[in-house]
């Protein structure tokens, strides 16, 4: 389960923010979305039960995307995002 810890307004708020149990650690990446104009953080993470999927869920600054399938099979072990300029 991917869990967000932030401080705002003198508190802190924690949120669940993949409702889907992964396996190994998420790797995050903030990069700029030239078609929103705006950063955002990418949080990559394998599937439950070593399942070989990848899924990814951005952070806009205020909202958190959702969770995305974007592999089905291959993924072995926790993925590894970097910034390609």
């Amino acid at each position: 389960m991917l869990i967000s810890d932030s401080y705002t307004d003198a508190k802190w708020e924690h949120r669940r923010i993949a409702e889907k149990c992964m396996s190994g650690s998420p790797s995050a990446v903030f990069a700029y979305d030239k078609a929103a104009d705006l950063y955002r953080l990418y949080v990559y993470y394998h599937g439950y039960g070593e399942d070989g999927s990848l899924h990814v869920n951005t952070f806009d600054g205020h909202n958190w995307s959702g969770d995305r399938l974007i592999g089905a099979k291959y993924l072995y072990g926790s993925p590894s995002a970097v910034v390609v300029a």
